[in-house]
């Protein structure tokens, strides 16, 4: 089965590349978990950083943050958090209210 046509959505650098930063970072999850995700990610990593203006790309983990993935979502600037579904199902949404504040997350966030 082939992949289905790639369309480009934006492309940017150039003659002059945009600086782009890796930081690794540590916190404990939400206790209690709100339906879309964490608000406001890119204010709590400028304020981690101690900088202004910070304009977070992407999240991967560095760790196993408890088995959950985490996906930040740029068009609302929050912190998802998902869970793997039965096999052969999509992965989904931890459900709201969850108690995530016994879990680490150990990521590496992407910014400029």
């Amino acid at each position: 089965m082939a992949l289905g046509t790639i369309t480009l959505q934006t492309e940017k650098g150039g003659q002059t590349l945009e600086p782009r930063f890796k930081a690794h970072v540590q916190f404990l999850g939400d206790t209690s978990y709100p339906t879309g995700g964490t608000p406001g990610f890119n204010a709590l990593v400028a304020a981690a950083l101690g900088k202004e203006g910070v304009n977070v790309i992407s999240v991967e983990r560095a760790g196993l943050c408890g088995g959950f993935i985490p996906v930040y979502d740029p068009a609302n600037d929050s912190l998802l958090v998902l869970r793997t579904g039965a096999v052969d199902s999509p992965q989904a949404e931890v459900p709201p209210t969850t108690a995530l504040d016994g879990i680490t997350f150990d990521l590496l966030v992407e910014y400029k």
